[in-house]
């Protein structure tokens, strides 16, 4: 084991790191090579991160890759994980294999604590299922540790791949009358046609507007968002538009009525998957739900080809509809010095906080729609004062 900070050097690992990303059949497009390499030209690097890679290799062999990059958050250097910066999943890529690849991520962890110069590793999106989880659940250090509360990630697996119509049958009857009036109404006003962009300079214009889609939705809604509107963020999307990799790439998908942009979507797909980063639509169309009509045939494109669709990061009612699975995530903090461990604590203070106002809410929605014989019956299965 070791960790590389030498960006030359981490440049020279592209060909173990592709070759170990062809040999996991599972590996996401965030765990490549061209996505960290993108995440370090266009982000980490522009916010004058250093370099923290771990790297396994066994009879010379890469068989563990693991990149961070350290930052400075006020006193502190935080340790995440090298790409966007924004909603990847957490997750080193080890060499497949029932035991072998739980042994590699304890190694990798164990190796990283004790190596990596950071006060706090942070690990944003970890999938609760995941060989990471396990075995940060047995770390021996819990007091140096904070979790998130759970938060979902909705996806759809097709339990008859292929079959649209079978997956289709399982939708709400609303749902799918909804979308077929919806269709309907498009049509009447005018051709309208989804297809796939292909050319760099086109996507790149169409990325750009999806992107500002989005920032005045935000606003609209009051909604918060860290990283929409930086550009880094823009130019590591547009980075990745321009390098298909063979573990997967990036794809835009647009509706277009009478040549007219109304609503775009931009997703990765790899060799398990698909998962949908960001939708944007014109407002001026939202009577005719144009992002649904295009997430259903991104969905039916998928089913077709066997791939699972990650609505990712969410509890958004429109994935509740579609979705049939769902992965729990949580944010994970570890620190690795005295001075980590305030940060932690504060991290733990802000979680409880959060939680304490969750309650409150329940208990404000609750008094307001439950009788009151029930609410306290309620209240006391929920381990809530009864009041």
């Amino acid at each position: 084991m070791r960790i590389i900070s030498d960006p030359a050097r981490f440049e020279a690992l592209r060909s173990d790191w592709d070759t170990l990303a062809a040999a996991a059949p599972q590996c996401y497009l965030s765990q490549t090579f061209d996505w960290c390499s993108c995440g370090w030209e266009t982000v980490a690097r522009s916010r004058q991160r250093k370099l923290a890679c771990l790297v396994g290799y066994s009879g010379g062999k890469l068989v563990l890759v693991w990149p961070f990059v350290i930052g400075r958050f006020g006193p502190w250097r935080i340790a995440q994980p090298l790409g966007s910066e924004t909603t990847e999943y957490t997750a080193p890529l080890a060499d497949p294999g029932g035991d072998r690849e739980d042994q590699l991520v304890a190694a990798g962890w164990d190796y990283l604590k004790a190596r990596i110069q950071a006060d706090v590793v942070l690990l944003p999106q970890l999938r609760t299922d995941s060989t990471l989880a396990h075995v940060l659940e047995r770390d021996s250090h819990q007091a140096a540790s904070a979790r998130s509360a759970a938060y979902p990630a909705p996806f759809v697996a097709w339990d008859k791949p292929g079959d649209w119509k079978a997956y289709y049958q399982t939708l709400s009857r609303k749902l799918r009358s909804d979308s077929g009036r919806q269709r309907r109404r498009l049509a009447e006003q005018g051709k309208f046609a989804i297809e796939t962009i292909s050319d760099q300079d086109e996507a790149a214009v169409i990325l750009a507007w999806m992107i500002q889609q989005k920032l005045d939705w935000v606003r609209r809604m009051s909604e918060n968002n860290d990283w929409l509107d930086k550009p880094e963020y823009k130019a590591f999307l547009t980075g990745m538009l321009c390098r298909p990799t063979g573990a997967g790439h990036v794809e835009i998908h647009t509706l277009k009525v009478e040549g007219k942009l109304i609503a775009a979507q931009l997703s990765t797909i790899d060799r398990s998957r698909v998962e949908a980063f960001i939708a944007a639509y014109d407002p001026a169309w939202s009577q005719y739900s144009p992002s649904r009509l295009l997430l259903e045939d991104r969905l039916e494109k998928a089913c077709e080809a066997g791939l699972q669709y990650d609505f990712r990061v969410g509890d958004e009612a429109y994935k509740d509809q579609w979705s049939n699975r769902f992965a729990e995530l949580v944010n994970a903090y570890r620190a690795l010095t005295l001075w980590g461990r305030i940060y932690v604590m504060g991290v733990r203070a802000e979680i409880l906080v959060r939680r304490m106002r969750t309650k409150m809410n329940l208990q404000s929605r609750l008094a307001r729609h439950i009788p009151r014989e029930k609410l306290r019956r309620l209240k006391r299965a929920l381990g809530l004062r009864s009041g």
